[in-house]
């Protein structure tokens, strides 16, 4: 059974959206997300093809460092706040 493949997105939903890579595995793409962050500070989402769904999603740029790496937010969790995208699209522009 292959693993799930999830895309990394910077930018803010669906507005700025820009798709960066696509990673196997959740937790391969919280990593990969964290240190893309950590490399360009801003906003990062990630997003499942498969469902059409945001899963998390932060912000690391200066002004958001309280809510940045270590409070990062799993929209999948927030009721109400989960945001449908379509599914397998990769363009949100």
């Amino acid at each position: 059974m292959q693993e799930a493949t999830f895309d990394i997105w910077s930018g803010w939903p669906p507005q700025t959206g820009q798709w960066l890579e696509t990673v196997a595995g959740l937790g391969n793409a919280r990593k990969r997300m964290l240190e893309i962050a950590a490399a360009a500070p801003g906003p990062y989402f990630i997003f499942s093809a498969w469902n059409g769904y945001i899963l998390e999603q932060i912000d690391t740029r200066e002004e958001q460092i309280a809510h940045s790496i270590d409070n990062s937010s799993s929209l999948a969790d927030q009721e109400g706040y989960v945001e449908h995208m379509g599914k397998g699209k990769r363009d949100v522009q």
